[in-house]
């Protein structure tokens, strides 16, 4: 079973409470064998994605959850997420591979990026959207065009059920992923940094 800890606001200094949603992925990210560690909420300065999810040879993922029904959200042909609210389609400021985009090279930028000079491998750290509702099918036509930048292109997007059948493809992009030069002192730097506010397990959904 992954190891598991939850980090703590650096405001009010207690622990977020988990969606629905955010709770069955964890169960799901808790089946992953025990070389692999789920950071819950952690914060990057201002940054907070759902989950980042590390192993110290396939590298980190960082995962947003997205807790929409089925029916109520739309892509409209410039991107825009929008959502049916009183017989109305009506656009949002959702940008879900957008975000995983951002906390992925904020990760890699922070703690793998630092020597200018390395030629490490991309993929070491990656974004994926969750939508635990939805197939992944519906999941990949619903998020189908990027919104902001081209680059959205390289997040996965995937629907609840193959988390289910399938975390390690999720969260290491492949069903039997390759072992990656994961620099072992950026794995250290980000996991002390996340360390230093954190419970063991996040509480009960």
């Amino acid at each position: 079973m992954a190891r598991v800890v939850q980090a703590i606001s650096e405001f009010d200094r207690l622990p977020m409470g988990l969606s629905v949603g955010e709770g069955q992925v964890i169960d799901a990210l808790r089946t992953l064998d025990d070389s692999w560690t789920v950071h819950v909420q952690p914060m990057f300065g201002w940054d907070q994605p759902n989950f980042v999810v590390g192993h110290p040879d396939y590298g980190l993922c960082a995962i947003v959850v997205k807790d929409w029904s089925v029916g109520p959200y739309r892509q409209a042909y410039d991107g825009t997420i929008e959502m049916r609210s009183e017989g109305r389609w009506a656009a949002t400021t959702e940008t879900p591979r957008y975000e995983a985009l951002w906390y992925r090279n904020t990760i890699f930028e922070r703690f793998f990026d630092d020597d200018p000079r390395s030629e490490l491998d991309p993929t070491i750290v990656r974004g994926v959207v969750v939508l635990p509702r939805y197939t992944t099918e519906q999941a990949c036509s619903l998020l189908r065009r990027p919104q902001m930048v081209d680059r959205e292109n390289w997040i996965m997007v995937w629907g609840g059920r193959e988390l289910w059948r399938d975390p390690l493809t999720v969260v290491s992009g492949h069903p039997r992923p390759q072992r990656k030069i994961v620099p072992r002192d950026a794995i250290d730097r980000l996991n002390g940094l996340l360390h230093v506010d954190a419970r063991p397990e996040p509480l009960p959904v």
